[in-house]
């Protein structure tokens, strides 16, 4: 699949921070196939995004109550490792509605500390023991394992 035509997932408009010293924030945040595509100011990043892109929302956070069936993509970047919140969450877009086919859920996987790592195995061995297909960029797997 080329660049062009695989998934786009932009984020905008909240505080990123890039843990990289020579860009240690960023006013907006590409990833495609998993991966950090482009990272800097908003009108740079929102270059990426093609004609067909269609806007997102991003609502913090998705708890209780909330019932949005049409709902493909969640992106969980609040950590934690309840296992009864994590899958809460991912139950947002695991709703079927007519058309969906699959849904998608990025969840961060956080190194900045002991704690932060041993949370983040959590959230996995919880969405392995639910049956979900983890997909680990290689650059992470050494840690999540």
């Amino acid at each position: 699949m080329s660049p062009q035509s695989s998934t786009l997932t932009i984020l905008r408009r909240g505080r990123i921070r890039t843990l990289d010293a020579s860009l240690p924030s960023a006013e907006a945040l590409a990833i495609r196939e998993g991966r950090v595509a482009m990272a800097g100011p908003e009108d740079a990043v929102m270059g990426l995004a093609d004609a067909g892109t269609l806007p997102g929302r991003v609502h913090q956070p998705l708890r209780a109550g909330v019932d949005i069936p049409e709902l493909q993509v969640v992106i969980l970047a609040a950590g934690g490792k309840s296992a009864v919140r994590v899958i809460q969450r991912a139950g947002r877009a695991l709703r079927k509605c007519v058309g969906k086919k699959k849904a998608t859920i990025h969840d961060f996987f956080d190194t900045g500390s002991i704690y932060l790592i041993k949370h983040s195995r959590n959230r996995m061995a919880t969405c392995k023991a639910e049956g979900f297909e983890l997909v680990v960029p290689d650059a992470q797997k050494s840690a999540a394992l």
